[in-house]
């Protein structure tokens, strides 16, 4: 329900030269003459509909767009290469007799580029949003998804380098 504040309104009977005090919760029995100066404020949702006077359509003023985030296409860009990352990471294994192939190596690298390029574009999408002082959650989530498969891809690079320079060990 709408509440309409007190005050002087145009008089419900059709009078446009007198005021009708509504009091919050209905008319008064008091009647005051209309300034022809200045006309009375017309409230939104008013318990009174003038029948008689016709009033300019009020215009209704539209939202502002909403202001674009400088940081989101490099958040999208960076949780997706981390993903894809994180998947190549999976379907390539860990294991170091599998990086000792051409092909997985070329697999490996190619995951390793994602990976930094991802975390590149994550920072760059988090510094942008921030800057502007919008939300910077899928940046951060394509940093995170980032440097998880990077440590992934550093590990294994360790191991297979621990593989063909200490012989004995596996």
């Amino acid at each position: 329900m709408i509440q309409v504040n007190p005050g002087w309104y145009p008089d419900p009977s059709g009078d446009p030269s007198k005021l009708r005090y509504w009091n919050g919760s209905g008319w008064s029995d008091e009647l005051i003459d209309a300034a022809p100066v200045q006309a009375p404020e017309q409230v939104y949702g008013s318990p009174y509909t003038p029948q008689t006077q016709q009033f300019a359509p009020q215009t209704q003023q539209l939202a502002s767009p909403a202001a674009k985030n400088p940081g989101k296409a490099y958040g999208v860009a960076s949780l997706t290469l981390g993903i894809i990352c994180i998947l190549l990471v999976v379907t390539s294994g860990s294991s170091v007799a599998r990086i000792s192939d051409v092909p997985d190596l070329i697999f490996y690298a190619l995951g390793a580029i994602f990976g930094v390029a991802a975390l590149t574009f994550g920072i760059v999408g988090r510094r942008g949003s921030r800057a502007v002082g919008m939300s910077h959650d899928l940046a951060t989530a394509g940093i995170v998804t980032s440097i998880i498969a990077i440590s992934f891809r550093l590990l294994v690079a360790i191991g297979v380098a621990i593989y063909y320079f200490v012989p004995g060990l596996f």
